[in-house]
């Protein structure tokens, strides 16, 4: 799979890897980031990126992009989609 540009050439591939630091996309996870622009505690649901960071979202809406050393799971992806 890969995303390509307007002329239908492929510019980007997904990465092979699943997990990243143990956390996979669809995680539910508690983060904890003690300084910055989205400093304090967020819980949500993970997007996993290829590059290290992760970036939480809380139905759909951004609630902080941190590093995985302030990420707990509460919850691990199981398929099931679960509302807050």
């Amino acid at each position: 799979m890969c995303a390509t540009d307007k002329y239908g050439f492929p510019i980007r591939h997904r990465t092979r890897q699943k997990v990243q630091h143990g956390f996979m996309t669809g995680d539910i996870v508690r983060a904890a980031v003690p300084s910055g622009k989205y400093q304090g505690v967020h819980t949500g649901r993970v997007t996993v990126r290829a590059k290290g960071g992760f970036v939480v979202r809380n139905v759909g809406k951004l609630v902080c992009e941190t590093a995985p050393a302030n990420i707990t799971a509460i919850h691990r992806s199981d398929g099931y989609a679960y509302e807050f």
